[in-house]
């Protein structure tokens, strides 16, 4: 069985503008060639073939893209991280500070914690992804994923989400 897709088109999209400067922000972005993906994704997601599919599917219809930024955290963004090297993209993992450990820089200043999720999302957004896909069984009631799904979409980032 395919897995669901949903683009966010229907209802989380902004209503298009007709004039003004946000006209001209989102056609600059639609024309520009995405260099950039973003995967994201539950630390449950154990299945390749998705990633695989999709990753593929953007190498194949752009070449310039060259970098997967992923949050570093079992399951998707594991998966992600072996796949995109396969396909010869540079990996930029972004990992949260969920502790504070011995390879913290002294004295660290990073906020630990329930927070941390949240802060490395916004972290990989201002790397500046063109597209961001999103896996994850339990979407719905996923946080940090779709925590990430929500930025995306509020800076009018292409995102693609993928439910088993």
């Amino acid at each position: 069985m395919w897995p669901r897709i949903n683009d966010g088109a229907a209802h989380c999209d902004p209503p298009p503008a007709t004039s003004g400067p946000a006209v001209a922000v989102r056609i600059s972005m639609s024309k520009r060639t995405p260099t950039r993906v973003l995967v994201c994704g539950g630390r449950d997601w154990g299945d390749a073939y998705p990633i695989i599919r999709e990753l593929g599917a953007l190498v194949r219809e752009h070449p310039t893209l060259k970098y997967c930024i992923h949050g570093d955290a079992p399951g998707a963004d594991t998966l992600a991280d072996g796949i995109a090297d396969m396909f010869g993209l540079k990996i930029r993992p972004v990992p949260a500070h969920w502790k504070h450990t011995s390879d913290c820089a002294s004295p660290c200043k990073e906020v630990v914690g329930k927070a941390a999720g949240p802060i490395r999302n916004k972290k990989m957004l201002d790397m500046r992804p063109d597209i961001v896909l999103a896996f994850h069984s339990d979407f719905e009631n996923s946080r940090v994923t779709r925590h990430m799904v929500t930025l995306a979409r509020n800076a009018h980032i292409k995102t693609r989400v993928f439910e088993k």
